[in-house]
């Protein structure tokens, strides 16, 4: 017999693969199948970068595709919105495309300082048309900015009705261009709920970060369910995430029960310790976990206990009693920890805060976690930004910083004496401490902050608002709002370019609680963005610098130099790009990160496919010389590889002299701005070295 079926195909061009099956009443079948091959009879396809940076001269192009049998003389069209084309790039053209080919039409343009281009390209002739935009749709645009951001934060609270800070443009710094950005949230919840999403941001190839995602996940979901708070969408969202982490930790444990810094990395007590804590806090909300899993981490963590009198070393006794806690908090009630009150001398303030909570737990009267409180008190450090701890002995070994420091005894006594003034000047703290991109300084800290936060949420209430507030620039307003229930939990920002703030007198910044109940946070920031070019290299305990090569060449003898400009051709210029690093003393947790100029792509070797065609003969291995691709690189993880950058993360590494090396292969013409590589310390950022900026001169090939 024969099947007909009619149906509209979108306009997606490729190909579609029917099946039909069909029966009788008498049981007799068959079956057919068919490809059909979706196109249109003209076609416009972009030719661009995946992203840009401020300031690139590019050219950008599009290939016009005549699939009739008649030459027809096709009409293109771009509009660019955030790309300013050149006075003799017209955004109209009508150009001759020969029946079954296709055409290259290019305009130049200079990107501006915006956070997205749109391209939209566009062809037609007679009945014949089609639009098309860049396969990743808006193109994101980079920009430099200055290392340095200068900002503020505070807190309104209720007796409080005006909050005046002064805005200064600083006179040792020439920006090209930035912005003045406030940020008020209407109650805690809402700048928790901020920097979930800007947790998102750090890398997630190696175990303490995806912890550091689902910890705070599972405080935020808790608080949903807690209060009943209306957030579908947020709730599904958090749900898939632990979800996915958990899974993904699970997956990563060692036969001996414990994790590692990494995945096949050999388990670490700590780390374990740390895993284990999000395990059981995911166990304890309702996600299913095989109770082996947690069984094993539990006989991992307790075969690496020790006696208190085993160690002098405090980074050690710290270490254990975080250990404990975690292991007491995942239900094993036979261990002693009252063990450390005898050392408590020798611990820093966070820890003392875990102990007291743990000793808490068992006997809210405890004396001795009273005793460690008021110690925990006395340890405190004040400045305008409010109160934080610090590591009395400083160690990198457990990662403790002033941040975290401040955010574990936060989350303690948020549960030990949510009415202590300590706890409101500590939440002050680390609002205050957030990084303009709202989260903190590593993902580790962001965590803890977060974990604290959420537990000064409960413990006080500051869940949700009922206020009314404005905030003015100048005498100019800037934002207001008014919030009730579940509108306290969105933050409300604006922004302000630099030319709109007065660059030889304070900027007057007023902050105004009008009515109603609840706390006000906010804080402010300058971000000042600097010509790409006119970078300089920074050395703050380490260096790194960037030349590029022609792969192509013999470097050995030292003959080679550096190249600013290359020419695309047939093959593509194959360009291999060198950071040297210098460390003067061993490092920890090292990240190596380069970004790319954004008319190239990177060669990805460990792909088949980058072995094939013109790129070839530059990635061959060459036995007389055996470190092409740099000198150290075997003390870093594979490199991870994105659109824009590649970025090496190191455990452990010896002071020295290292050289990474890479590929990229230029795609397009133009001239590119190539943000400064950084090299730094995961969890003590201010370890760190920049290369200098530059730019890349991508020229047309010769035939064009």
């Amino acid at each position: 017999g024969i099947a007909q079926v009619t149906l509209t195909l979108p306009d997606s061009l490729t190909t579609w693969v029917a099946d039909v099956r069909g029966i009788t009443q008498d049981s007799r079948v068959g079956e057919a199948h068919n490809e059909i091959t979706v196109s249109k009879s003209l076609l416009i396809r972009p030719v661009t970068p995946q992203f840009l940076v401020a300031g690139d001269h590019v050219r950008v192009g599009a290939i016009v595709q005549n699939n009739t049998e008649a030459d027809l003389d096709v009409a293109v069209n771009l509009q660019a919105n955030g790309l300013t084309l050149d006075g003799d790039s017209t955004p109209d053209r009508t150009v001759p495309v020969p029946a079954g080919g296709r055409r290259e039409v290019y305009w130049w343009g200079i990107t501006q300082e915006v956070e997205q281009v749109e391209l939209i390209f566009s062809a037609s002739s007679g009945d014949l048309s089609d639009v098309t935009r860049p396969t990743t749709g808006m193109l994101p645009v980079l920009q430099y900015r200055a290392l340095q951001t200068y900002g503020t934060a505070g807190i309104l609270e209720e007796n409080q009705s005006e909050q005046v800070e002064m805005v200064n443009l600083p006179r040792s710094v020439v920006p090209a261009g930035g912005q003045f950005v406030i940020e008020a949230a209407p109650s805690l919840a809402a700048g928790v709920l901020d920097s979930l999403d800007a947790i998102q941001s750090y890398p997630s190839d190696f175990t303490e970060p995806v912890v550091s995602r689902v910890l705070p996940d599972l405080a935020v979901y808790d608080l949903l369910n807690s209060y009943n708070l209306d957030a579908p969408g947020l709730e599904t969202r958090l749900q898939a995430d632990i979800q996915q982490g958990i899974n993904r930790l699970v997956g990563q444990q060692n036969a001996d029960g414990g994790w590692g810094w990494s995945q096949g990395n050999s388990s670490d007590s700590y780390v374990t310790a740390y895993v284990l804590f999000g395990l059981y806090r995911a166990s304890q909300a309702g996600v299913f976990l095989d109770q082996a899993i947690i069984q094993n981490a539990q006989n991992y963590l307790i075969a690496t206990l020790m006696n208190p009198a085993m160690t002098s070393e405090p980074w050690q006794l710290d270490r254990q009693v975080f250990q404990y806690y975690v292991l007491l908090q995942s239900g094993r009630n036979d261990l002693d920890i009252r063990q450390f009150y005898d050392v408590r001398d020798r611990l820093n303030p966070w820890s003392k805060a875990l102990l007291a909570l743990s000793l808490s737990t068992a006997d809210p009267a405890d004396e001795q976690a009273r005793s460690l409180l008021a110690e925990v008190r006395t340890d405190v450090l004040r400045s305008s930004t409010g109160a934080h701890w610090e590591d009395e002995f400083p160690s990198t070994a457990n990662l403790s910083t002033a941040n975290f420091s401040t955010a574990v005894v936060v989350y303690a006594l948020a549960q030990l004496d949510p009415a202590s003034t300590l706890l409101a000047d500590g939440v002050r703290y680390l609002a205050a401490n957030r990084s303009p991109g709202g989260s903190w300084s590593s993902s580790y800290e962001a965590a803890w902050a977060l974990l604290g936060l959420a537990e000064a949420i409960r413990g006080t209430g500051d869940l949700q608002s009922d206020l009314a507030y404005n905030v003015l620039l100048n005498n100019n307003p800037l934002l207001q709002g008014e919030t009730v229930g579940a509108e306290a939990l969105t933050p409300v920002n604006a922004s302000v370019p630099l030319s709109q703030l007065l660059a030889d007198s304070p900027n007057v910044l007023r902050i105004n609680r009008v009515s109603g109940s609840g706390r006000l946070y906010y804080r402010a920031y300058l971000q000042l963005d600097q010509p790409v070019e006119s970078a300089q290299a920074v050395e703050r305990g380490l260096t790194l610098d960037r030349q590029y090569f022609l792969a192509y060449d013999d470097c050995r003898a030292g003959s080679c130099q550096p190249l600013q400009s290359v020419q695309l051709g047939a093959p593509s210029p194959v360009i291999e790009v060198h950071l040297s690093l210098t460390l003067p003393e061993e490092m920890q947790y090292l990240v190596v990160e380069d970004l790319i100029p954004a008319g190239a792509e990177i060669i990805d070797t460990s792909l088949k496919t980058a072995q094939q065609g013109a790129v070839q003969d530059a990635l061959l291995y060459d036995y007389r010389d055996p470190y092409q691709d740099g000198w150290g690189w075997w003390y870093f993880n594979q490199p991870q590889i994105y659109t824009d950058r590649i970025r090496w993360i190191a455990r452990d590494i010896p002071a020295g002299s290292y050289e990474l090396v890479y590929r990229i292969l230029p795609t397009l013409a133009g001239e590119f701005h190539i943000l400064p590589a950084h090299a730094y310390q995961y969890y003590f950022p201010e370890v760190e070295g920049s290369s200098a900026g530059g730019i890349l001169e991508v020229l047309p090939a010769a035939s064009e």
